[in-house]
Order: C-alpha cells, then sequence, then structure tokens
C-alpha cells in the first residue's frame, strides 16, 4: 500500500512496474532506468516521500551537467510527485515550486568538409574514435549507437539494425556500408554491445575534440554527405528514422537549396 512515509526509491520502483513498463518500449524503458540510476541522487531515493521539498529536489537537479539530462529528470519528478498527490499520498506537490527546466534545443548543422578533416585526425588518439565514426557512417543518435549490440548486425546481408529510441519508424535497417562494415569488423566483441562509452561520456569527448559542435551534429554531417551525393531524400529519411518526410526536407533545407542552384547552372534553352 503506498504511503507518505515510504521512500523515493520504492515509489519509483512501483510507478516503473505501474505506469511506465506496460506503455514503455524497451528502448525508452532503458533510456528511464539510466536517468534515475545515474541522476536521481541517492540522497533524494532514500528520503520518505513526505520530506522531500521543492529545495532537496531544486538542489538534486542543478547537480546534473548537461540540460538534456537534466530535463530528463525534470519530467521523472514531474510525474512522480504529480502521480502522488492526485492519488492523496502526498497533500501537496514539491514540485510546483522547482523551478522548470527546458533543454535548448538548437538547430543542428553539418561539418565542413574542412571541419570534418579536422575532426577526422583529432579522434585517432581518442577512445571514442569508433563510436565516431559510426555515428558519421549511420546518421544513428547519441543514444542508438550506445545501445546497439552486435545481434543488431547482419554481415552476411549485409545490414545494420538501428534501435530507434523515437517513432516506429526509427527503428530501422541501413545498409552496411563498406566502410561501416570495416569499422565494425574491427572492433573486438566483449560482450552484446558494440560500444562500451556512455552516452554522456561520449558528449563530453566530442565537445573537447570540436568545440564548435554538438555531437548530434554528425547526425547532421551524414544526411548532409548523403545529400551532397545525390541520395534520394526519401532513401536519407528512411536512414535516419524521420516519420514525415518534410521532417527531413525541413532540417536540410540548405542542402537542396545548393543543389538546386548548381542544377540551375546546367540549364540551356537550346
Amino acid at each position: 500500500m503506498l504511503s507518505p512515509k515510504m521512500t523515493y526509491a520504492q515509489w519509483l520502483t512501483e510507478w516503473r512496474e505501474v505506469y511506465k513498463k506496460p506503455r514503455l518500449s524497451p528502448n525508452s524503458l532503458w533510456n528511464l532506468d539510466i536517468l534515475v540510476r545515474k541522476h536521481i541522487p541517492d540522497f533524494i531515493k532514500e528520503m520518505p516521500l513526505d520530506q522531500i521539498s521543492a529545495f532537496e529536489i531544486q538542489k538534486a537537479l542543478n547537480m546534473i551537467e548537461f540540460s538534456r539530462t537534466r530535463e530528463g529528470v525534470f519530467m521523472i519528478y514531474g510525474e512522480t510527485f504529480r502521480r502522488l498527490y492526485g492519488l492523496g499520498v502526498l497533500p501537496r506537490n514539491p514540485m510546483d515550486m522547482v523551478d522548470k527546466i527546458k533543454h535548448a534545443r538548437h538547430p543542428g548543422k553539418a561539418l565542413s568538409h574542412e571541419e570534418l578533416a579536422a575532426f577526422l585526425s583529432a579522434i585517432n588518439q581518442s577512445n571514442c574514435r569508433r563510436l565516431f565514426l559510426f555515428y558519421l557512417y549511420t546518421g544513428a543518435r547519441r543514444s542508438e549507437a550506445v545501445r546497439l549490440q552486435w545481434r543488431h548486425i547482419d554481415f552476411d546481408a549485409e545490414t545494420l539494425l538501428i534501435p530507434g529510441t523515437k517513432t516506429e519508424q526509427s527503428y530501422r535497417t541501413i545498409p552496411l556500408f563498406p566502410p561501416l562494415r570495416s569499422l565494425l569488423s574491427e572492433i573486438p566483441r566483449k560482450d552484446d554491445f558494440v560500444f562500451h562509452v556512455t552516452a554522456d561520456y561520449a558528449t563530453r569527448e566530442f565537445k573537447r575534440l570540436c568545440p564548435a559542435h554538438h555531437l548530434h551534429d554528425l547526425r547532421h554531417t551524414f544526411a548532409t554527405r548523403c545529400l551532397e551525393c545525390g541520395i534520394s531524400i526519401k532513401v536519407v529519411q528512411k536512414w535516419l528514422g524521420h516519420s514525415r518526410l518534410d521532417t527531413t526536407a525541413s532540417i536540410y533545407t540548405h542542402v537542396q537549396d545548393t543543389f538546386v542552384k548548381a542544377e540551375a547552372q546546367k540549364f540551356k534553352l537550346y
């Protein structure tokens, strides 16, 4: 039975099993568990529910380095305490006095050819080198790559299954391009997972090597190079896992505009 004296950790377990597990995909549940395990501190988890104040929650949120992660944890606190208040377990919702957190999402920008050459040189001594190349060869999202398992790779069929995290379409299959096949073939198999780097560590390492860009820009670089090579935007949409073609088109309008201008130079009346 729910009680205001149970710890937040106990409530998190109940909330996960009753409200999240039946609705979330395995990938989304995996993401949720990572946020809870790594970014909700023990001093919050061990407190009785009726002793957790807005101040304690704010302090815990301020400890999280990245705004994107902070936003995700804020949503967990928000939903768990909203449930407690709605169920009558708590007479108040401490989240009412916690500053709302919103991660500022910036339009991505592909690395230029010069920037890419410099980046490829810089990653030679990084333990994230193979992971960064994987992003460039696949356009995978940050979390999709770190969750990749060997069972997702079919060397015989020359295909790679990307375990998507967004829509149904984001769970997708792409070809094992020759450089991608070569990259994956050189990675030693330690366990089920291909890469053994956390998403947060990959972000920090990328920012150290390429401070003018965000890690997600490697996804934009992949898509931009595809379009520059003349690959159909419909195919690029499928490889990126966008559910709508206009999503792909709107993000990469600048590339399309460049192609249009180049094609216009070919026009001759006679």
